[in-house]
């Protein structure tokens, strides 16, 4: 945190292992998941970084809170994994929309964008699998702020646990 407010005050730093000043011309952009406020609040960020970073905030809501955002989002992601497919630019239909505007999204846009993936993936490049990339083999749970259905998380289940031969034998 002191080197970079060095940075961001005086306009210069040192390399590693250099003993020279260099002057640079920089604008800084920022992001993360973190709740500096709270974090200078309790200590753990510099108070005067912090206000060196927050010139200009922007507060962009996650992706559950803008859930009209999806359409144009999913068509980017859709017609970027076709072509990176080598295939035609895909476009998911409305019943693609639906399952993606009912999903919670808790990773945000890097997850659509990795479901968009996958689902060009499953469908070989040539359709999307959203169903399927969504999980809907199972059964849906409720979102928590409509109590709509939801398709479950896309992150892969656990492996069970591995046992000791010791334990095996003991069975």
């Amino acid at each position: 945190q002191v080197r970079l407010l060095r940075v961001l005050q005086d306009g210069t730093l040192e390399r590693v292992g250099a003993h020279q000043t260099i002057s640079v011309d920089v604008r800084i952009v920022a992001a993360t998941h973190r709740h500096l406020e709270n974090m200078v609040e309790e200590g753990t960020f510099r108070e005067d970084l912090w206000y060196r970073l927050s010139v200009f905030p922007v507060r962009l809501p996650g992706l559950r809170e803008r859930p009209e955002d999806i359409p144009l989002l999913a068509a980017h992601f859709a017609d970027r994994a076709g072509k990176r497919l080598g295939g035609a630019a895909l476009t998911p239909s409305d019943e693609d929309m639906a399952l993606l505007q009912a999903y919670s999204w808790p990773g945000n846009v890097r997850e659509l964008a990795a479901v968009i993936e996958r689902a060009a993936i499953l469908g070989n490049g040539k359709r999307l699998d959203l169903r399927t990339a969504l999980g809907f083999g199972a059964q849906a749970a409720p979102t928590r702020a409509t109590g709509e259905q939801r398709a479950p998380s896309v992150r892969p289940p656990a492996p069970p646990p591995r046992t000791s031969g010791a334990v095996a034998t003991l069975d």
